[in-house]
């Protein structure tokens, strides 16, 4: 496990660093862009963290598709490393099983460190530039970090779901699920259901890959 984490974490760094230092320095142009039109240091942090799109405009949803993007980014490409880097041995000494339950803790693990960064980041800036600090935006934080996972974790399965034709409607049926689903990210009693999904969704993605794995395999091996 240990060498699978080390291991992701490297190609990620040492592959998609200019992605990551693109993203940071896109968002600190975003923030002094959103200061500069003198919006409320509250809502500046729920556009670049990507929460919701607070105002009408391209730009304001530039912001946050590219949030989205970078996660889907990051879990499309530790999930899919393996599989087009190291095919010929990558099960000579793990499971399947167990690959695919590493792969979503690399996942959980560099989604919260990339987007901790990233909240350390604006709410620095948000200090200096605003003066604004607020203990309330840890726990936004959270919700965050739950609600990315969960559309991580969603995309992943979409991608194993659909090589299946037998998964198709449940495929269907996620999406929509997914869409509709962003709008628990705001509420106080009923955000952390995203957690119980985030499991769930573990569980799920497990299953589909199992009965899937062979699809998989020869998809990448061809």
């Amino acid at each position: 496990m240990l060498y699978i984490l080390i291991n992701d974490f490297a190609q990620m760094i040492k592959s998609k660093f200019k992605i990551f230092i693109f993203f940071y320095i896109t968002i600190f142009i975003s923030l002094i862009f959103e200061l500069f039109l003198n919006i409320e240091s509250y809502d500046v942090f729920l556009s670049l963290m990507g929460f919701k799109i607070i105002k009408n405009g391209i730009l304001f949803i530039l912001f946050y598709i590219l949030n989205v993007f970078i996660s889907l980014f990051i879990a499309y490409s530790l999930f899919s490393y393996d599989f087009k880097n190291s095919l010929d041995n990558i099960f000579l000494r793990i499971s399947p099983k167990k690959w695919l339950f590493y792969k979503c803790i690399s996942c959980f693990i560099f989604t919260i460190l990339f987007r901790f960064i990233l909240f350390l980041f604006i709410t620095m800036f948000l200090f200096i530039f605003s003066k604004y600090i607020n203990i309330s935006l840890i726990l936004l934080f959270l919700k965050n970090v739950s609600y990315i996972l969960f559309i991580q974790l969603s995309f992943v399965l979409l991608i194993y779901s659909f090589q299946s034709r037998k998964y198709t409607l449940f495929s269907l049926i996620s999406v929509f699920i997914l869409f509709c689903s962003k709008i628990l990210i705001f509420s106080i009693n009923f955000w952390w259901i995203y957690i119980l999904f985030d499991f769930l969704l573990i569980i799920l993605l497990m299953f589909v890959y199992k009965n899937n794995f062979t699809n998989l395999f020869e998809r990448y091996g061809d």
